[in-house]
């Protein structure tokens, strides 16, 4: 009955029923994070290297760990994530009600566009020459925005499932 109540909040909160992550109504004893990774220290995170790094962004945005975008910005690319541009259109974000954000992490060749609602990555996509300012990076996102629309699609086809299973 209590999860019940939440799964409703939290779509009234989300704007749409489908939305809302499995892993958002996990039971109290279970560990916040799906990638383990976030559960290491600022320091720690901060050493590892870019492939392992790489991983890390890849992994989150598969599992799209709540509350994982702080240790991406101050812990793992301090200064180094970039903002490409905001991301106005309904299909390439999971929650249309957002405003959501793509940004671009030189270091791994990554973009990514965040899910607010979560406060964690929506999805990733790899770019191996997106070029090395953010003139390039608007260019490669609008040459290739239909890569973009199949990863936000397969990220909401994702949470839908994770929604069906969970109920």
């Amino acid at each position: 009955m209590h999860n019940a109540l939440i799964r409703k909040f939290l779509s009234l909160m989300l704007g749409m029923g489908l939305l809302a992550p499995a892993f958002a109504f996990a039971a109290p004893d279970m560990p916040m994070h799906a990638t383990e990774e976030l559960q290491m220290s600022c320091s720690q995170l901060r050493k590892l290297s870019s492939e392992e790094k790489a991983d890390i962004v890849e992994e989150i945005g598969h599992n799209m760990d709540a509350n994982a975008l702080r240790p991406i910005f101050r812990c793992m690319f301090p200064g180094k994530v970039k903002r490409v541009a905001v991301v106005t259109e309904s299909d390439l974000k999971i929650n249309p009600k957002d405003r959501e954000f793509l940004y671009y992490i030189p270091q791994t060749g990554q973009f990514f566009v965040t899910c607010k609602s979560m406060n964690t990555i929506a999805y990733v996509v790899d770019s191996v020459e997106a070029g090395g300012n953010k003139r390039d990076w608007k260019s490669y996102f609008q040459s290739n925005r239909s890569m973009f629309s199949e990863a936000a699609q397969m990220a909401k086809d994702m949470v839908k499932e994770m929604m069906e299973m969970s109920q």
